[in-house]
């Protein structure tokens, strides 16, 4: 039914720090990914789940913010 696409950190975040127990990183890639996904499979306004690589799992909505 779906359709799956692999995603590798170093394609979507240029630098992710770990601080004060805390992940700190710019997600402009990722959210400008999304949005060129969203465009090809004209989803907009939809909301999809998206499985990440810890095992849990993501509500995306809008494309216009992971969330």
């Amino acid at each position: 039914m779906g359709k799956s696409y692999e995603l590798k950190a170093p394609e979507v975040f240029d630098e992710i720090t770990y601080r004060n127990g805390d992940y700190h990183y710019d997600d402009t890639e990722l959210t400008n990914w999304v949005a060129k996904m969203d465009q090809q499979l004209r989803t907009r306004g939809k909301t999809y789940q998206m499985a990440l690589p810890n095992n849990h799992q993501a509500t995306v909505g809008r494309l216009t913010k992971v969330i």
